[in-house]
């Protein structure tokens, strides 16, 4: 987006935060590649006025040609097109910052990527792309854009758990939450509020010989309780959660009926659609 749309839109989501409710003007990733699939998928159906004109066979009107039907149009006709390698495309879209090389080594997202290849670079401007998805390796241009290699996150140091931008973010996000709600504590009461996280209770529970041979008693006896269908939110989550579903009905397994109705009506979603288009594409880009 552009410089103006940007700064409304952060500050309108600052003031939701504020107020305690979740920003409602920056969609999920996934909600937003659906919607931008969509919009693709309309344009390229719609006609255009820059391309030739022919009758519709069910208007029996002149109209322009759809770039999908021009597109059609041309491949009828012998034409084919030229399809770049998945690692040229991908290469073109990352995102790419300009950083200083220090002894083999370039700064990004607070973390510190080492390629030998850069021996000959030390005090040198290069361009360092990266994927917001994998934080354990970024790729080093020249200036020229040539390809100098791909720099590991401490490539040079004892082995690490790289995190994504999107984790780093996530926790920034909770702390942010959590800094609001202790403020908000404190205009209520008027008092200093400490917040603290509580884990999860143990259960290893030291009992006495009786009493622990009485709980495994009662356990043995309770019946187990069927767990619930429950359908995830968010689109990436509901397809793992197909795919699954689909790979025990391949395997011969009978689906619970709440489980078998979501199975069968959820691909004619158009989430779904969007979800195996993206999972494809990412698939296509690593193959």
């Amino acid at each position: 987006m552009d410089k103006e749309a940007a700064t409304k839109t952060h500050k309108l989501s600052r003031k939701q935060l504020a107020l305690g409710i979740a920003p409602t003007v920056v969609p999920e990733f996934a909600v937003f590649f659906s919607d931008l699939q969509q919009a693709l998928d309309e344009y390229n159906r719609r006609p255009h006025r820059g391309l030739p004109k022919f009758r519709d066979l069910q208007t029996m009107r002149k109209r322009h040609q759809s770039p999908m039907e021009a597109w059609k149009s041309a491949e009828a006709e012998g034409w084919e097109p030229l399809l770049a390698d998945a690692n040229i495309v991908e290469s073109l879209t990352r995102p790419q910052v300009e950083r200083t090389v220090h002894r083999c080594q370039v700064q990004w997202n607070s973390g510190t990527y080492f390629l030998k290849g850069l021996d000959g670079f030390h005090g040198e401007q290069v361009r360092v792309a990266y994927d917001f998805r994998d934080a354990s390796r970024v790729w080093v241009h020249s200036l020229e854009g040539d390809l100098l290699g791909e720099a590991l996150l401490d490539g040079n140091a004892s082995p690490a758990m790289p995190k994504t931008m999107l984790e780093k973010a996530s926790e920034k996000r909770e702390r942010g939450q959590l800094s609001r709600l202790v403020k908000k504590a404190k205009t209520i009461t008027g008092q200093d509020v400490e917040m603290r996280v509580i884990t999860a209770a143990s259960s290893t529970y030291e009992l006495p010989p009786e009493q622990l041979a009485e709980a495994q008693r009662f356990a043995q006896l309770a019946a187990p309780i069927a767990p619930t269908f429950e359908i995830p939110a968010d689109p990436i989550s509901k397809y793992h959660l197909w795919n699954q579903l689909n790979d025990r009905v391949k395997s011969g397994v009978l689906l619970p009926p709440e489980e078998a109705q979501w199975h069968d009506r959820w691909p004619k979603h158009s989430d779904y659609t969007a979800m195996q288009r993206m999972f494809a594409h990412a698939a296509q880009a690593r193959a």
